[in-house]
């Protein structure tokens, strides 16, 4: 009876060490991304497009309604189109469409490679051909028959950067809305496009981050030596960045620039201006 337990007892442990090995082999398989979680999903239908070297590019696409205006949306780094959630809705309501993407290494165009394996710096690095991404969203509204000048592309952060590569690519399109930009991230460049601009340009940033607002404004004041006064808008806002900024104070002022971004003209004084040679001389009494 006590061999019997001895062998059942060896048993029992021989089976814990192989349970026990066999966890300890286990990966414990690695969290997502936090760009590939979407916490909404903007209305819309899904688009697959590629890009002219080949990286495949996931879109949200929505028709507008009374306007004939489209916005392509480009998120900021480590993001993805989710984050446009809410100015999608704003987009709508004033009957403005988009087509919102995933730039390469992020989101659902994160295949073949995540964004965190991209060179950071480079000329040539993912990041600088992500104007690649704008350019084939920007050809498929073409190829739905939208008119070039009812196209425009918003970016924010990285995005905005991006935005600006593009506009050498873009010159026939409605206008660019740059959301927080700086001057360089990743090795991307905003002066560069901004300095050949001829569509009017939307700069938008917050004073509470001095590196972002002092760039910011060295490239509206860049764009405004290129294009003059009436092409170039540039808001300001109380706090944060991005489309969190967008959405907590932006976003009515910038669909208004979609609808009409080419301010007035300023008239002239519709009061004629009397010479001090024709002024009436003074009566004493």
């Amino acid at each position: 009876m006590k061999k019997i337990f001895n062998i059942i007892f060896l048993l029992c442990l021989l089976q814990t060490s192989v349970l026990a090995q066999t966890t300890e082999g286990e990966e414990t398989p690695a969290p997502p991304p936090p760009d590939a979680v979407e916490s909404v999903r903007i209305e819309g239908e899904r688009v697959n497009i590629t890009a002219d070297d080949g990286q495949k590019i996931t879109g949200i696409f929505k028709s507008s309604g009374d306007s004939s205006k489209y916005v392509v949306l480009v998120h900021d780094l480590g993001k993805n189109k989710s984050s446009f959630n809410k100015f999608s809705k704003a987009l709508l309501s004033r009957g403005v469409g988009y087509l919102a993407i995933d730039l390469r290494g992020h989101g659902q165009s994160a295949s073949p490679e995540h964004y965190s394996h991209f060179q950071k710096e480079g000329i040539n690095n993912q990041f600088n051909r992500m104007y690649k991404d704008i350019n084939i969203a920007v050809t498929y509204l073409k190829n739905r028959r939208i008119d070039p000048e009812n196209i425009f592309v918003l970016g924010t952060g990285l995005g905005a950067n991006v935005t600006a590569n593009s506009i050498v690519f873009n010159t026939d399109i409605g206008g660019f809305a740059l959301i927080t930009p700086t001057t360089n991230v990743r090795d991307v460049l905003t002066i560069p496009g901004v300095k050949i601009a001829k569509q009017p340009i939307l700069i938008a940033v917050a004073p509470d981050v001095r590196k972002n607002f002092l760039e910011s404004s060295l490239i509206r004041n860049v764009a405004f030596n290129t294009q003059g006064p009436g092409k170039v808008t540039f808001l300001t806002a109380y706090n944060k960045e991005g489309v969190e900024m967008m959405d907590s104070y932006l976003s009515g002022h910038i669909i208004q620039w979609i609808l009409t971004p080419v301010l007035p003209e300023i008239k002239n004084d519709s009061l004629p201006i009397i010479n001090e040679e024709e002024q009436p001389t003074e009566l004493t009494l």
